[in-house]
């Protein structure tokens, strides 16, 4: 699980010269680790291969942990000189790529945690309180603050009181967004009042949730739920992306390549596993759906294997939010793909296509 303290220390990670390896895989579909490893290394130059040999040889071990091969991609943070090695498992896939630097390349893994909310669970029952952790379809239990009914001095109200100072200590440090409560009989109330009032109003009061279940139980209990409201919040951002088009959003491939490409993604909602095949200048980077020469300066273009992926990363560092449409939506019927777009301010000049960032020095 990513925890909210591995994303801090990943944003405050810095090193006095470029040492930091960024892997971004995709191994959507059962891709083995691996491979999707050995893809990143395409385009790099002999000596940049080399000088990374030692560095990928550690991050190529820890990924034969059989787990990972499980997961729809990975983020993979290292530098064996400053100590780095963090590996984040993602529920959605993203393009494959490899970025050297002083600090770690966190674009692809910040817009996917900002997606996700960060859930507290505390289960209590008579004979005590269990608490859980849950972010982006990961689970954890909390033994360590598990409060027995014993420990609280045996009453229902010493436990009620307890359990609810724990939760408030717990959404502190480990920066919970939402707090899932189930008690069992006339505890709830007793615990609800003691919360403090920004935990109550980001509370949601669970009936299902039993003592007795395991941490997977919980996991898959609040997942499904997640899936629920996150299919309907997928629903309202397209319909209302389609009743904007025209001024204020771009719907399909082509208007919303011309959008990212003249600095005004705001917002790219894009339908999980749409893929198609593009091209892209050699010499201003622009991306298009089949222009052999580039209509903005004439040089040629070279295939693109995988458009949305560039048009995603080309949105990403423009700021935008790119948010993956994981069921069907209105967004089917009109391309797949649009975008919500930043207001122009008079006079001002916006770049037809962004710069893409070398990925190796």
């Amino acid at each position: 699980m990513i925890l909210a303290r591995h994303v801090q220390e990943l944003v405050s990670f810095k090193t006095p010269s470029p040492a930091v390896v960024s892997l971004y895989l995709d191994i959507d579909g059962g891709r083995s680790p691996g491979a999707a490893l050995s893809a990143s290394y395409k385009g790099l130059a002999d000596s940049a291969l080399g000088a990374l040999t030692q560095e990928l040889q550690a991050v190529e071990q820890a990924l034969e942990e059989p787990r990972l091969r499980s997961e729809r991609g990975l983020a993979v943070f290292s530098s064996r000189r400053f100590r780095l090695l963090r590996i984040c498992t993602l529920p959605e896939p993203v393009k494959t790529r490899l970025v050297v630097d002083d600090k770690p390349f966190l674009g692809p893994l910040l817009n996917l945690v900002d997606q996700y909310q960060r859930y507290g669970v505390a289960v209590v029952t008579p004979q005590g309180a269990r608490f859980l952790e849950y972010f982006m379809g990961r689970v954890r239990e909390l033994p360590e603050q598990a409060i027995s009914a014993e420990g609280a001095c045996g009453s229902r109200a010493a436990l009620a009181r307890a359990a609810a100072a724990r939760l408030e200590t717990l959404s502190r440090q480990l920066k919970f967004q939402r707090v899932i409560v189930a008690c069992a009989g006339d505890l709830r109330p007793l615990v609800i009042e003691l919360l403090h009032r920004f935990l109550r109003d980001n509370l949601i009061v669970d009936d299902v949730v039993d003592h007795d279940w395991s941490a997977e139980a919980v996991r898959a209990h609040i997942c499904a739920a997640e899936s629920q409201a996150r299919r309907l919040r997928e629903f309202v951002a397209a319909q209302r992306l389609i009743d904007e088009a025209g001024d204020r959003a771009a719907l399909g491939l082509r208007r919303t390549l011309d959008a990212a490409q003249r600095g005004r993604a705001k917002t790219l909602l894009v339908r999980d596993g749409f893929t198609k095949l593009g091209r892209r200048c050699a010499g201003c980077a622009r991306l298009s759906l089949d222009d052999t020469k580039c209509a903005a300066c004439g040089a040629g273009t070279e295939t693109v294997f995988d458009l949305i992926g560039e048009l995603c990363d080309r949105a990403m560092e423009q700021g935008a939010q790119v948010l993956r449409m994981l069921h069907r939506t209105p967004l089917d019927n009109v391309g797949y793909v649009g975008v919500e777009l930043r207001s122009v301010s008079a006079g001002t000049s916006l770049p037809l296509a962004a710069p893409q960032p070398a990925p190796v020095p």
